[in-house]
């Protein structure tokens, strides 16, 4: 799997085609009954605190769903994709995981 960081997202999450068809067989072999489990370590190394939106993924084992956060310089903290999110890369639709929030007014 391939982290990214985009113009617009903070993070997302794109499968390579022949994980996908790894994936796909795995999930043939067990009868459909495997889930997927991705957890990404996220640190702000910038010296200002980050401000990023949420679609939906647990923050620290938190669920969390359209919100804005943020995060101070030289925090860290721990994302576990949804079940939706995790799919939706498999399927290979490269999720935005964390999005970059517009600035305070």
């Amino acid at each position: 799997m391939r982290i990214a960081a985009l113009a617009a997202a903070v993070l997302a999450l794109a499968v390579p085609d022949a994980l996908q068809k790894k994936i796909a067989s795995a999930k043939k072999d067990t009868f459909g009954s495997m889930n997927l489990s991705v957890l990404v370590k996220v640190t702000n190394d910038t010296k200002e605190e980050f401000r990023f939106g949420v679609g939906a993924a647990y923050i620290d084992n938190h669920p969390v769903t359209d919100r804005v956060l943020v995060a101070p310089a030289g925090a860290s903290f721990i994302v576990r994709l949804s079940d939706v999110a995790v799919d939706a890369a498999v399927a290979g639709q490269d999720p935005a995981i964390l999005k970059v929030a517009p600035p305070k007014s």
